[in-house]
């Protein structure tokens, strides 16, 4: 019961944690990007474009970065009609229920009517639910977007339980040119409001009895928030606010990506991040770093210039060869570096078309979970599409939200993953991380889960002995 036994905080209500099947870390679902002012110094053509209704015949300049204002907007059609197919795809998809590796479900068709009675938060152990998070735009720059009734609607319609996210945004903006104590403070209490203070202590109410009300209001189930983030590390002051209102809740805390001039320096800057966080009272096993395929792009960076830099006096090679050809794939190094801050690792922009720009392709993330299972970091790794932009979604051309169930773990299992590991990344891992715990603080690493090696664990994630069908 979800009363008695870590769960989910869904916009439903409590979804216990071991009945979740798949579940993407890190999504948005809705988006609504404020329109740019004024065109000055813009082409035409570039203007024009961006204020066209997406359509096909624009995918491939969209692919390429170019900007369109209807591209970065997510209505509530687009997102029903990303979970019906994201639930479809986990009903299909083999292995993945938590329990299960012979190709049972993970969540059921396209959902129930409003009057049902049931939901994400009825399901049974043999019905394991899929679980979207919906998080929170990370910057000004856009409305929140993330509606909580909108989100109660769109899960009860799909079966998909639905976590919201909250950063206090629009707590932020209204306090923007307050003084930085104003600031945390307007933000912490926008979080604990969405959060409903304690939620673990608030036992939400059954799908058909769920009390309309404020999301976040005591005695209310109906779209309370059920994770912190995105959350930028570009205000301390926020971040610390943040911090401490996921600290004091007991639930997880999700970091935006961080971009650095270099791998090295946006390692550092995560690593500050993951400091103040900690000194705030969160647990770094509680923080959710997104935007791992850039952390670990390869590239140059001070290791590479250590190492191939020629002799005193002498021009840097690397400069010459790396302005014309960049290295691609990943750096094992920085892989590393990065497990070794001890957070949870999310993967989230898998599904994405190749593109001459990729640098980090799908392939390249499955062979770095497995290095990640090899390190005995199977138990820290996340999974999402981490879609924004309309363009990626199966309606107009894209992977959706189904990817990762569909074609990725799939993928995962042919290089190499045993199905511990598959369930654990498709899923388990995310689970654990999100739910909170009866008495308010957030539940803990069950040691199938955790990072410790394989000798020392019941049922550790791992990579197979021998790979079934060879690499692909």
């Amino acid at each position: 019961m979800p009363g008695s036994a870590p769960a989910l905080r869904s916009v439903l209500g409590s979804v216990v944690a071991e009945a979740v099947g798949t579940v993407l870390a890190a999504e948005f679902l809705l988006r609504s990007p404020r329109p740019a002012r004024g065109n000055a110094g813009v082409p035409a053509s570039d203007a024009e474009f961006a204020r066209r209704p997406v359509d096909m015949s624009m995918l491939g300049r969209l692919m390429m970065g170019a900007t369109n204002l209807d591209d970065r907007t997510l209505r509530v059609a687009d997102a029903d009609a990303a979970l019906r197919a994201f639930a479809h795809a986990c009903r299909e998809a083999p292995g993945s229920g938590p329990e299960s590796g012979s190709g049972s479900g993970s969540a059921p068709g396209p959902g129930p009517g409003p009057d049902s009675g049931s939901g994400p938060d009825s399901r049974t152990a043999q019905e394991p639910a899929a679980a979207v998070v919906a998080l929170a735009p990370a910057h000004e720059t856009e409305e929140s977007g993330q509606d909580p009734v909108s989100l109660a609607e769109l899960s009860r319609a799909s079966g998909v339980a639905v976590v919201r996210g909250t950063n206090g945004g629009d707590a932020l903006r209204a306090a923007a040119v307050a003084s930085a104590g104003a600031r945390a403070e307007a933000v912490r209490a926008a979080i604990l409001a969405d959060l409903g203070a304690h939620p673990a202590r608030i036992e939400a109410a059954p799908l058909d009895h769920a009390v309309a009300g404020p999301a976040g209001a005591a005695g209310s189930s109906l779209g309370r928030a059920g994770v912190v983030g995105l959350v930028s590390a570009d205000d301390p002051v926020v971040l610390v606010a943040a911090a401490e209102a996921a600290a004091e809740t007991g639930v997880a805390l999700v970091l935006a990506p961080i971009v650095g001039p270099s791998p090295d320096a946006a390692l550092h800057a995560v690593e500050c991040a993951l400091d103040r966080m900690e000194g705030a009272g969160l647990d770094r096993s509680c923080v959710i770093v997104t935007g791992a395929s850039g952390l670990i792009a390869g590239g140059v960076s001070a290791r590479d210039r250590t190492r191939v830099a020629p002799g005193a006096g002498a021009a840097p090679a690397w400069t010459r060869a790396d302005a014309v050809a960049p290295r691609i794939g990943v750096d094992a190094s920085a892989l590393d570096a990065l497990l070794d801050l001890g957070a949870h690792v999310c993967f989230d922009d898998l599904g994405r078309i190749p593109s001459v720009r990729t640098i980090v392709s799908d392939h390249d993330v499955a062979l770095a979970i497995l290095r990640c299972a090899d390190r005995g970091a199977g138990g820290r790794i996340l999974l999402s599409s981490g879609i924004r932009e309309k363009h990626r979604l199966t309606a107009f051309g894209g992977n959706g939200l189904e990817f990762v169930p569909q074609q990725f773990l799939p993928y995962l299992g042919r290089c190499g993953a045993d199905e511990a590991l598959l369930r654990a990344v498709g899923g388990g891992n995310a689970a654990r991380v999100l739910a909170v715990a009866p008495d308010g603080d957030a539940a803990q690493p069950d040691a199938a889960q955790s990072d410790a090696p394989p000798s020392d664990t019941a049922v550790a994630p791992h990579r197979r002995t021998t790979r079934a069908g060879g690499t692909p």
